[in-house]
């Protein structure tokens, strides 16, 4: 299975699937770059995007423009959802559902693969962005 497959398969899981099925294309040693001040872990970053689809359940990366080189693949997230559940954040805040639509700007990303897994999902970081610009526009 190319990287490109591995990718898709896990951010359809991602992004309104079985997140127990996206763990199983994640490394032991995955690391999740550039949504916070600090690289997230394969456990913190289950547990983000598990917090994240309850509070947005239609939450999606719209990852696109996907382009592989060795086992990395370049390509384009602009996270969006419906604020239509609450969203509990660990050692944060916890905000009711609003019903507000959540549009993320344009973000580039380099996803790493190697032997089936995921071994790294690096986002730039850019205004607006990552998991801040999700709490600003929700809280």
């Amino acid at each position: 299975m190319s990287a490109i497959d591995v990718i898709m398969k896990l951010d359809k899981e991602i992004s309104g699937g079985d997140l127990k099925k996206a763990a199983e294309y994640l490394a032991e040693d995955f690391r999740f770059v550039g949504v916070g001040p600090q690289p997230l872990g394969r456990a913190e970053a289950l547990g983000v995007w598990t917090t994240i689809r309850a509070g947005l359940p239609d939450f999606n990366h719209n990852l696109r423009d996907l382009r592989e080189a060795a086992n990395i693949v370049y390509g384009i997230v602009e996270v969006t959802g419906t604020h239509s559940g609450t969203l509990a954040i660990p050692n944060g805040p916890t905000l009711p559902a609003t019903g507000r639509k959540l549009q993320n700007p344009r973000e580039r990303v380099a996803i790493t693969a190697r032997n089936g897994k995921v071994t790294e999902w690096a986002v730039e970081q850019v205004p607006g962005g990552g998991l801040a610009g999700l709490l600003g526009q929700l809280g």
